[in-house]
């Protein structure tokens, strides 16, 4: 068995086990999923992050999502075995226009609330898809294909960080865990790659939550 299969394994028997079990158990589970995670090195890293993941060598690319109070390793572990599990079933396929499909990695790094940074998660990829030319319509699967997986696991509440109306002063209401990770269905009119940049178009926009792994 590979360490990508072993890990995956990992995280399964981890959260089946966390609610299910007696509290040793739990706890077992819990140091469980604690250990596939590993604290990031990198220069602009933040103080108390936790990675879980490898996106490779080479160039990568990435973005954050912004996540509820109740997300931590457990859900992020969860995140990424979708995305794992997305990459190893030819999801992306179907964002390629009939080329071939790049072996496409991840890792996530839950980034702690700070003074002046929200509680969120960066999520790296290799390759990196450009957002025009014949990668437009793969970078916006890439980025539907994310956002809904985090969409399927972060259904707590929001953070509450306290932002005001600059208008009026009153407090923005919390957000819907939906509107946290919206998201559009990209339609990609490959016939028209050449000759139109704007090639690619979003559906109506997505706010489901919770949806089932595949």
């Amino acid at each position: 068995m590979t360490r990508t299969k072993k890990a995956l394994s990992l995280i399964l028997v981890a959260t089946l086990a966390t609610g299910c079990q007696s509290p040793r158990k739990a706890s077992s589970a819990s140091s469980a999923v604690d250990s596939l995670f590993y604290e990031p090195h990198g220069e602009f890293d933040d103080p108390g992050s936790s990675r879980i993941g490898d996106r490779g060598p080479g160039p990568g690319g990435g973005y954050s999502e912004s996540i509820g109070s109740t997300f931590g390793k457990a859900e992020a572990a969860e995140v990424y075995r979708r995305l794992v599990a997305l990459e190893a079933n030819g999801e992306f396929k179907q964002f390629t226009c009939g080329d071939s499909t790049p072996h496409i990695r991840f890792d996530l790094t839950l980034v702690p609330e700070g003074e002046y940074q929200e509680r969120l998660v960066t999520v790296g990829h290799t390759p990196d898809p450009k957002p025009m030319g014949a990668d437009r319509c793969l970078m916006s699967g890439l980025h539907y294909l994310v956002s809904r997986s985090f969409a399927e696991v972060d259904t707590g509440p929001s953070m509450d960080y306290g932002y005001k109306n600059p208008t009026n002063g009153e407090t923005y209401p919390p957000q819907e865990p939906g509107k946290r990770h919206s998201r559009w269905w990209p339609t990609c009119h490959c016939e028209m790659s050449r000759d139109d940049p704007e090639w690619v178009t979003n559906g109506p926009e997505e706010t489901s939550v919770g949806a089932q792994a595949q």
